[in-house]
């Protein structure tokens, strides 16, 4: 057909050919007849068919069959038909396809070869075929997402070990995490990654991490050290912490793994000893396990909205800067870790190694008139023998117990501040205990339930309010007598005397006396506990609803006993 063209169009053709060359193209230009006018030489680069089928004036029919044959029949059919095709059903679609104004698709000549095709059909019926060969980006296409995959498999075994690991690049920042690290710094894998442990632990002991970490990367010399951890929630971890580098000084990185054995440390029993026969463990290996990083934060820890749910951490002032603590134990780890405990919770705290020095102790405490007000013991030595302290409440602790739930544990002694106070201060003078002057009180606060007690405690101390706290309706309308509260906090619900008989006792003693009424608050978790018509005869002016929050407290304080006349103090 071509056979007679004029030199020009030849040229024309090479230089066609030569752009589409440079631009990595394969160009195929066909006639409204379906007859192929050019074809670029890199065709034959993509497709092993015959220089024939290239032809000018080659039939698409023939063309496309020649591609069957080629094997581009059994490729990734287009359009995402997956069904295997016969040879004169694909040319039939090719066809129409070749007929389409556009039309592109990617398709896989073989197990790893792609070729791109972009067909356009101009409004003269002229059609131009672009290909392009995509096998060198689809394989690095394949490497990446198989790196992907290796990298979220990798991360998803690390997140599912149960001990802490980290990873730390040349500048010892943190690059990996895993979910265990996260849990015992109580932050996020995003909060975590490009921080050093400078950001997390303090001074003292980031220069020691630090040291150990650069002496680790540029010596290559393995690092193991027993530590004894304080983690984001306040529990005690025993672990083995193991320092690695992978890889060459110059970009190595250093992976720390922490083994823990905390339930070996725990399962220390009475004589010190782990296990049974000949799988012992001796209980001084404990004192091996250097203390280093503190992660709890008990003012971020301290939620005051939600202490209904959780016990408080802390002792209130009254008891706490009053209480002299004696503790017994011959364990210099749980010495350590229990008078650092009891000095943040201001107690005075002495120490013994033996029940046997206590007797010695009561003498010399008899000769200054003093004495301890509790009794905590290492649980390892056994029960306390008779003693000279036997009045005294005991407790015994041990290394699993951790510090934040040592306040709980000593208010659940059963002390009592008024006794530790009138206690403690005839101690001082050298005189018997004697009863201690009643003095008035912002808030009496009525209240069975231990935790709720707490609660109330906390919050009370936060807004500066002094305060007393009766068991029962029975010691509440005791307080009331002697401590004069500007307001009353009163639970309906309680043992010996419920609210309810509590307040009428209060009123007729008020009525009787002539006394101002104190205006009462009743606290409930149901609205219809008190009817408003009784509330009104009692001069009950207003209903706390559990749980309580701060913000509640305070505004019925400043309502009803901020120093307003008693008429607007009850008045609903």
């Amino acid at each position: 057909m071509l056979d007679d063209a004029a030199p020009r169009a030849r040229d024309s053709s090479m230089i066609l050919d030569l752009v589409a060359n440079g631009l990595g193209l394969a160009v195929l230009v066909w006639d409204r007849d379906d007859r192929l006018l050019f074809a670029a030489r890199a065709v034959l680069g993509l497709f092993p068919i015959s220089p024939s089928f290239l032809e000018p004036g080659t039939r698409l029919r023939d063309y496309l069959g020649a591609l069957y044959d080629a094997g581009l029949g059994s490729g990734i059919p287009v359009e995402g038909n997956r069904r295997r095709v016969g040879r004169e059903e694909w040319i039939s679609n090719r066809l129409s396809l070749h007929w389409r104004e556009r039309f592109e698709s990617v398709e896989r000549m073989a197990r790893r070869s792609w070729i791109s095709t972009s067909n356009r059909r101009l409004s003269n019926g002229i059609g131009i075929v672009l290909l392009s060969d995509l096998t060198q980006q689809k394989l690095h296409e394949e490497e990446l997402q198989q790196d992907r995959e290796r990298v979220e498999l990798t991360e998803r075994i690390l997140d599912e070990l149960p001990n802490a690991v980290c990873v730390k690049d040349r500048n010892l920042n943190y690059v990996a995490v895993n979910k265990a690290f996260c849990d015992m710094h109580g932050m996020s894998a995003s909060a975590l990654l490009g921080r050093s442990v400078w950001d997390l632990v303090d001074a003292e002991f980031a220069e020691r991490y630090e040291n150990s970490d650069r002496d680790v990367l540029e010596n290559g010399t393995r690092h193991v050290a027993p530590q004894q951890i304080v983690t984001a929630d306040g529990e005690d971890l025993w672990t083995i912490v193991h320092k690695f580098r992978v890889g060459k000084p110059a970009d190595g990185l250093l992976v720390t793994y922490f083994s823990d054995v905390t339930p070996l440390i725990d399962g220390f029993g009475p004589l010190g000893m782990e296990g049974s026969g000949a799988a012992l463990v001796p209980r001084g290996a404990i004192d091996r396990f250097e203390p280093a990083q503190n992660l709890y934060d008990p003012f971020k820890a301290l939620d005051v909205s939600s202490l209904v749910e959780t016990p408080a951490i802390q002792l209130p002032v009254e008891v706490a800067y009053r209480l002299r603590i004696l503790l017994v134990t011959s364990c210099p780890t749980l010495e350590r870790r229990f008078a650092d405990a009891l000095a943040e919770l201001s107690c005075d705290v002495g120490i013994v190694n033996s029940f046997a020095m206590l007797k010695d102790l009561n003498e010399a405490l008899a000769g200054i008139a003093l004495s301890p007000n509790l009794i905590l013991y290492d649980e390892s030595l056994g029960a306390p023998p008779p003693g000279p302290f036997d009045a005294l409440p005991h407790l015994p602790v041990s290394l699993h117990l951790a510090p934040r739930d040592l306040a709980a544990q000593i208010m659940a002694a059963g002390l009592s501040s008024q006794e530790v106070v009138g206690d403690i201060h005839a101690q001082a003078a050298g005189l018997a205990p004697v009863a201690q002057p009643q003095t008035a009180i912002d808030v009496l606060v009525a209240e069975d339930n231990d935790i709720n007690q707490i609660v109330f405690a906390q919050i009370l101390e936060g807004l500066g309010l002094s305060f007393k706290i009766a068991v029962n309706g029975e010691e509440a309308v005791a307080f009331w007598r002697s401590h004069h509260p500007k307001l009353i906090l009163m639970d309906l619900a309680m043992p010996v005397m419920d609210g309810h008989a509590a307040i009428r006792t209060i009123r007729a003693s008020e009525e009787q006396e002539a006394q101002e009424p104190t205006p009462i608050v009743i606290v409930t978790t149901q609205a219809a506990d008190m009817e408003a018509a009784e509330m009104a005869a009692l001069a009950v002016p207003a209903r706390l609803m559990k749980p309580v929050s701060p913000e509640r407290v305070e505004a019925l304080f400043h309502r009803f006993a901020a120093g307003q006349p008693a008429a607007e103090r009850i008045a609903p």
